[in-house]
């Protein structure tokens, strides 16, 4: 399929850059048209970060297919493709010499399902919540958290430091913190791209920054209408801002939509 503009300006575009796209624009189509100019440069090295193993398996696989569609190998070496929490997994096991063991995510939440058990059913959704939301935060003791629910979030805290164990939000957080402070290395990209990054929280926005500011070059993809993890306190349409403001990043909309009729678009 040929590309809009808007699309070819996006793709061709080198240096920091948000690009808005909503449903049916051809979001994933200009992501890897851009990945698979990226990687055709020499010695460049890209990573494609996403939320979902799903979507991450999916890039994998179309960037692929764009260089076999060439009749190309793709060259594997010079890409990485990811959630945020295997890309922050693999490298703080990498980096981190005796690193706490991981908890699993179906044992952790057991533990989590048995701790809460003690509460009212109804309440317990907004114990679980602020859990999330205080791992998601780059600096917990700034958020309005009720005593009780901190009480519950020490518990956890204790229980996984009595089993000398940890979970992928602890990892993701320690990663993004050991990097910033220069005690493990960056990834050894010299481009990112981020998927659906209006559900970015703090310690996700800040892993993508501490590559930005190193001369990575970063493009963030998102559609902050379709934020939908503002309940665990992503970032929305503030992160974008901030993170235009700090890299000094262009902004492209995708305006052309593919999927619905003009009568449904306005």
């Amino acid at each position: 399929m040929a590309h809009t503009p808007s699309q070819k300006a996006a793709v061709v575009y080198d240096r920091n850059l948000i690009l808005f796209a909503g449903p049916g624009s051809g979001k994933t189509s200009t992501s890897i048209a851009k990945g698979r100019r990226i990687v055709g440069i020499p010695d460049s090295r890209l990573c494609m970060v996403t939320f979902t193993t799903a979507a991450a398996a999916e890039t994998q696989q179309r960037m692929t297919a764009s260089f076999a569609n060439e009749r190309q190998q793709l060259p594997s070496d010079r890409l990485i493709t990811g959630t945020f929490h295997s890309l922050a997994l693999r490298h703080y096991q990498r980096h981190v010499k005796g690193h706490p063991k991981l908890l699993p995510p179906p044992a952790r939440s057991a533990m989590l399902q048995s701790m809460l058990a003690k509460y009212l059913k109804d309440d317990r959704a907004a114990y679980a919540l602020s859990l999330e939301q205080y791992q998601g935060a780059l600096n917990p003791s700034r958020l309005r958290i009720p005593a009780e629910h901190m009480g519950f979030i020490e518990e956890y805290l204790q229980k996984m430091a009595a089993t000398h164990a940890t979970d992928l939000a602890t990892i993701m957080r320690d990663c993004t913190m050991l990097m910033a402070a220069g005690e493990i290395p960056l990834l050894p990209i010299t481009h990112l791209i981020g998927d659906e990054m209006q559900d970015a929280d703090e310690v996700q926005l800040e892993f993508i920054l501490n590559h930005t500011r190193s001369g990575v070059i970063t493009t963030l993809v998102a559609d902050d209408d379709q934020t939908i993890y503002e309940w665990r306190s992503a970032l929305g349409y503030a992160g974008l801002q901030r993170f235009a403001a700090e890299a000094n990043a262009k902004t492209i909309t995708l305006g052309e939509n593919f999927r619905s009729r003009e009568e449904v678009v306005a």
